[in-house]
């Protein structure tokens, strides 16, 4: 019969023990191997007791060395491996410096396949590179630090670099690696951005708010880093990001992260740095919605015209809500640009947000090396977020008079209308909002030219 020991420290010599439920004091107590020694409990029996309750299998602490890169920075730590083993994996942990934070980087490495976690996002990549026989051998001589050669300490920053694009560089640092942002050309951003607003004004017809909103902070921001005055000139945008709503910035300059590297960083430069990692997302998300709205809004007009309406003109509020069919129609023509091979597992600064790492990888905002698998893939959205509609989306709330037409340009897919009285002072219109419906519907807005009639109300 095996017996278990544990260790109570003089519980049972108390009083206190008729108020402690066994259930406490077994969940409570560790195992001693020594058996009953000094007030003591020893408890035996046939069956095991059942999880949560049974105590771990006792091991020995995990052996920890070093490993430093052939001009001596330590770069890793990495577990000593079962050396009775050849085919052992090596468990190394590194931490990733970027502008955006520090994070733990945990490998688990084979001869032929490596497993990254970091964040608790999971990645798997094909292991071609790092000559783990050394390693191992080294590690079970149990040298510390252990120098590892040249060409394992560039193909372990090769990797690191794998897990996104967006690090210009990797370098060395103690116990890891930093990740140095690439600074984009203000001038083709600049650039980008004017031919995008030019697009809008002479093909569009109607502009949606949001991205118009949108395209404008975004030139502030490439004028702001062009300018001679960077570190003032960078204090009046802060002051803009923090004074708009989220909806009316770009998705990237909606993350804290970005925000404090850039409105708080007590170095400039730095500052300056990832204000310019932001305008280049933005750029990128801005082509990205602007080309999503070409291919998916239809121009049109919607008349309101009561037949029976013998009265003089009225005017009516008129208020339109898309549908989930035209989220979902959206998120179909983002699924058909978004290259899977290519898609995000992790970033340093998207993944603060599930919503916001989704959005930016269905935008393609960063993309990672095909190299890399996603063990626990972030699927296409459920269709449910309304970002794309609002972003894209011209008016949806406008003045409208009876016998007369309102043109619009919409995302295709299916709308319900409310239609409201207009108070006679126009200075209370703003409230007309609030007010109960007179009437309420659907109408269609199809991909050639719409012409939805609203007849009654």
């Amino acid at each position: 019969m095996k017996k278990l020991i544990w260790p109570c420290k003089r519980l049972f010599n108390s009083n206190a023990l008729a108020r402690v439920s066994l259930l406490f004091i077994v969940n409570s107590c560790q195992p001693h191997p020594d058996g009953l020694n000094g007030g003591e409990l020893a408890l035996s029996g046939t069956q095991p007791l059942s999880p949560p309750y049974a105590p771990r299998e006792h091991t020995d602490s995990q052996e920890f060395l070093l490993l430093t890169s052939p001009s001596g920075e330590q770069i890793a730590t990495v577990a000593k491996p079962n050396c009775a083993n050849k085919d052992a994996a090596i468990a190394l942990s590194l931490n990733l410096l970027t502008q955006y934070g520090e994070f733990p980087l945990k490998f688990d490495i084979k001869r032929d396949a490596l497993k990254l976690e970091v964040q608790g996002t999971r990645l798997a990549l094909a292991n071609g590179r790092l000559d783990i026989a050394t390693l191992q051998k080294d590690l079970c001589e149990n040298k510390s630090p252990v120098t590892v050669d040249p060409a394992f300490s560039e193909n372990l920053k090769k990797l690191v670099k794998e897990i996104t694009s967006d690090c210009e560089s990797i370098e060395p640092i103690n116990n890891g690696f930093q990740c140095k942002l690439p600074l984009s050309n203000l001038a083709s951003a600049k650039s980008a951005l004017l031919d995008i607003q030019a697009n809008m004004i002479r093909r569009w017809g109607r502009q949606p708010y949001l991205l118009t909103r949108r395209v404008a902070i975004a030139k502030n921001l490439a004028d702001t880093l062009a300018s001679a005055q960077v570190a003032h000139k960078l204090q009046v945008f802060c002051k803009i990001i923090e004074n708009s709503l989220p909806t009316e910035l770009p998705l990237v300059m909606t993350s804290k992260k970005w925000q404090t590297s850039t409105c708080q960083a007590s170095d400039i430069d730095q500052a300056a740095l990832s204000a310019n990692f932001g305008l280049a997302k933005a750029v990128a998300e801005l082509k990205f919605m602007s080309h999503l709205f070409e291919q998916t809004s239809a121009l049109g007009t919607l008349s309101l015209h009561r037949i029976d309406f013998k009265a003089p003109p009225e005017d009516l509020l008129i208020s339109l809500i898309p549908t989930p069919d035209v989220i979902s129609s959206l998120v179909d023509t983002t699924d058909k640009v978004w290259s899977q091979d290519t898609s995000l597992c992790w970033h340093p600064l998207f993944s603060e947000d599930a919503s916001m790492f989704r959005l930016a990888k269905q935008m393609s905002l960063s993309m990672k090396s095909s190299a890399v698998t996603c063990e626990q893939p972030h699927g296409p959205s459920d269709g449910t977020d309304p970002y794309f509609t609002d972003s894209i989306t011209t008016e949806t709330e406008f003045v409208v008079t009876n016998g007369k037409s309102k043109t619009l340009r919409l995302p295709r897919g299916t709308y319900t209308y409310a239609i409201r009285p207009l108070p006679e002072n126009p200075e209370m219109w703003d409230d007309a909002a609030q007010s109960i419906p007179k009437a309420e519907g659907t109408i269609s807005w199809e991909p050639k030219k719409s012409r939805p009639f609203i007849t009654t109300w």
